[in-house]
């Protein structure tokens, strides 16, 4: 496992190398093997491959850093990856993702699914927008999907100055969009 050292900070933080982009058969995860995952902030996890499998990012690491290094996860910090392992756990039985369609009533997950129910206990802004953006780090287009959906259900009937402040944006109340460029 190789590292850095952020001088500025001088805390050591894991890096994961580059993968190569020629390879034609993603790493082996063993559904059944226990993994270690480094977070940004250093917290250690013991995750089980059905479980990790559902990143792609932990499965490159895996080809990278080996079955049995640790997994660093440079942009993922411990309490966002605490959410995410909640929310694998539900879907790790669950076979292949299927993407929802776009447009239209009844896209996405349903607000009383049990995602929904576990992500409404969270109750820092903070920790949704970090968990919306680990989504994307971590390759997991079910993850990215749920959370999406949630701010936009948390959202949909807010108005803009109680959307600024869920954002922890300052509310304008003078703000008149430019028109269209012709």
């Amino acid at each position: 496992m190789s590292s850095t050292t952020d001088t500025a900070s001088s805390s050591t933080v894991a890096v994961v190398p580059a993968v190569n982009a020629e390879e034609e058969e993603g790493p082996t995860i063993d559904p059944t093997k226990t993994y270690t995952i480094q977070t940004s902030d250093g917290e250690l996890f013991q995750v089980i491959g059905k479980v990790a499998i559902l990143s792609q990012a932990i499965q490159h690491a895996v080809g990278v850093c080996g079955e049995d290094g640790t997994i660093p996860l440079p942009s993922v910090n411990g309490t966002t990856f605490k959410h995410v392992l909640k929310l694998f756990e539900m879907w790790a039985d669950n076979g292949p993702y299927e993407k929802p369609p776009h447009g239209g009533r009844g896209m996405g997950p349903d607000v009383d699914s049990p995602e929904f129910t576990y992500m409404r206990t969270i109750k820092e802004n903070q920790e949704i927008y970090d968990l919306c953006r680990a989504g994307g780090f971590l390759l997991n287009q079910q993850l990215a999907d749920t959370t999406v959906f949630f701010v936009h259900d948390l959202l949909k009937d807010k108005s803009v100055k109680e959307m600024c402040d869920f954002f922890g944006e300052q509310y304008n109340p003078n703000y008149n969009p430019a028109p269209d460029a012709e």
